[in-house]
């Protein structure tokens, strides 16, 4: 057993730190803070036109209660459409970086660190959160080549600083050492699209997409029907594009069942979730915490990028680096997968592209099915998603694949 769990902490370390050198997000990305990239921006004598302004959502902090972990001011980054012919197009992306459980002491750290911890970062503060930041990549990039479907648009950075995905909702406080921890994801979620109501037109969308990574994907899929029903005009063309976000309800050496069961009990994460699943699952709503049980009630346009080996998961969840257990956790995950998102209630609306590659976020147009990459696929299914028309795109490979993330 010390062997075992030797042999997963040098893999685990060696895997941190061979994707610190490569700069991309492979790894967990509380670690990394780049999926896809954030460069956090001081000088106002540097600013450019593709970064964006620090926006913090004091309304909502004193009406509304809206809070950071540490009690501190959500905030979100904003930066405008690059030209006229955007000027009501709206792209709006949920920050990732795992989750906190336990008050004051984690639960299987490095994977779930304590609320306690993350209160002291920026990960559960915005003290430290600079007056601009640069997000110039991947599918937020300004490049019409890098990004086709939203180079232009007005596109928004809401930071995390809740530790549960964007998704707490408990009016009280718990006391953590000098932290008064505050678990108000979601009502920073709307504060985000009531600055952007108030402020800033949003009314006036004509285009919306809604993305996110890993924890921002999962707040995707909490809260993409929500979005659509509340804030979003119902003659304005919207997509939700969770970005590794699909984590199934699996509990293996990882506990992860016990990590998010902790994060809804304290969290008070049934606010978020979706109401015609609670309805469904009124016995034990706990269920709707997760994407596999919630997905056939998503009745929006959704496109979800996802490996089958996503490598947050094999490290852990699966907590193995065994290539053939980690092919029998692929295996099982695609068939969970395509049965309740792809093929299951209101499939017609989801679209994906589903890669072999292991990896978790980023990797944006590296890889390709049928010649497409990532924003070819993903401008398809914006503009045509009929039942007639494609709506997967499906590298379907034996791990490992090393080819498979960069073809």
């Amino acid at each position: 057993h010390c062997n075992y769990r030797i042999m997963l902490a040098f893999v685990f370390i060696s895997y941190i730190v061979s994707i610190a050198s490569s700069q991309t997000c492979d790894a967990w990305d509380t670690y990394q803070h780049k999926c896809p990239g954030w460069i956090p921006k001081d000088n106002p004598d540097i600013v450019l036109a593709a970064d964006g302004v620090k926006v913090e959502l004091t309304n909502a902090a004193k009406n509304e209660g809206a809070a950071c972990l540490d009690g501190s001011v959500p905030v979100m980054y904003y930066r405008a459409n690059q030209d006229a012919s955007a000027v009501n197009k709206w792209h709006v992306f949920f920050e990732g970086g795992g989750a906190c459980v336990g008050d004051a002491t984690g639960l299987d750290e490095p994977c779930f660190d304590s609320c306690e911890h993350r209160a002291g970062g920026d990960l559960g503060s915005s003290n430290g959160y600079p007056t601009h930041s640069n997000y110039d990549s991947g599918y937020m990039s300004t490049s019409k080549t890098t990004n086709p479907l939203a180079y232009n648009w007005h596109t928004v950075y809401i930071k995390y600083c809740d530790g549960a995905a964007h998704g707490g909702d408990n009016s009280t406080t718990v006391k953590a050492g000098k932290y008064e921890l505050h678990f108000r994801g979601r009502r920073n979620m709307k504060a985000v699209f009531e600055e952007l109501i108030a402020n800033y037109k949003f009314n006036d969308a004509t285009d919306v997409l809604v993305s996110g990574c890993s924890a921002g994907g999962v707040a995707v899929y909490e809260h993409a029907k929500y979005i659509y029903n509340t804030y979003v005009p119902k003659t304005a063309n919207y997509l939700a594009m969770p970005d590794s976000g699909f984590f199934p309800e699996i509990q293996d050496r990882g506990k992860f069942i016990t990590a998010n069961k902790w994060i809804y009990e304290n969290q008070n994460t049934t606010a978020s979730m979706d109401p015609d699943c609670l309805k469904a699952n009124a016995n034990d709503p706990f269920q709707c915490n997760f994407a596999q049980n919630v997905v056939e009630y998503i009745d929006v346009p959704m496109f979800a990028l996802q490996s089958r080996f996503d490598a947050w998961q094999t490290t852990c969840i699966l907590e193995s680096a065994n290539n053939a257990q980690i092919e029998a956790y692929g295996l099982n995950y695609t068939q969970i997968f395509m049965d309740t998102f792809i093929n299951g209630n209101n499939g017609n609306l989801h679209g994906a592209f589903l890669d072999s590659c292991h990896h978790h976020c980023g990797e944006w147009n590296q890889m390709h099915v049928n010649g497409m990459d990532q924003s070819q696929a993903e401008l398809q299914f914006y503009s045509k998603h009929a039942s007639g028309d494609q709506h997967l795109w499906f590298q379907n490979a034996t791990y490992p694949c090393t080819k498979c993330c960069n073809d």
